[in-house]
């Protein structure tokens, strides 16, 4: 009965030596470890998605815009920056954000080209073009290219860029 009463059972609230006992119990021991993985796995997750985003941003800087082909686009957003408040349009060319089977979608955030910040977001959802099913990218505009490598659209920012003016 007595060894009974000081067996580890792995939950310091049943030990009688709660108060005194210097030892890890193993219901500690599992608690620590379970934290530590936890952050373990934060981190990891946390550095995932800064690879990812570096490796994205080498691949815009090694592939600069192509605008000497024809671009064909069917529609645009609006994407406003959250810290310096500019808006510019991002037209869309075909094959991103449209009804049909090979559609890919468009990032939700993207650097903004103003102040480089990573908060601008659409602010307006897909406006398609007026009066036209398709038409060719206007000169020195901002798009997002339908690459093939790619399962969404990649930006692509005019330079200089041009603000939206509503």
């Amino acid at each position: 009965m007595a060894f009974e009463a000081w067996k580890d059972t792995g939950n310091c609230k049943e030990c009688r030596r709660e108060k005194y006992c210097h030892k890890q119990c193993t219901a500690n021991k599992r608690k620590a470890e379970n934290e530590a993985k936890k952050k373990a796995c934060e981190i990891l997750a946390a550095t995932r998605r800064e690879d990812m985003m570096r490796e994205i941003l080498e691949s815009m800087r090694k592939q600069p815009p192509n605008f000497d082909r024809k671009i064909i686009i069917h529609g645009a957003m609006i994407y406003g920056c959250q810290d310096c408040g500019s808006q510019w349009v991002m037209y869309l060319e075909k094959g991103l954000e449209e009804v049909c089977e090979d559609r890919k979608p468009v990032p939700f955030g993207i650097v903004c080209p103003f102040c480089g910040g990573f908060h601008a977001y659409d602010v307006s959802g897909y406006l398609p073009l007026p009066n036209t099913k398709y038409a060719e990218l206007p000169e020195g505009e901002s798009y997002f290219e339908n690459r093939p490598d790619r399962d969404c659209g990649t930006p692509r920012i005019a330079n200089p860029p041009r603000r939206f003016r509503a």
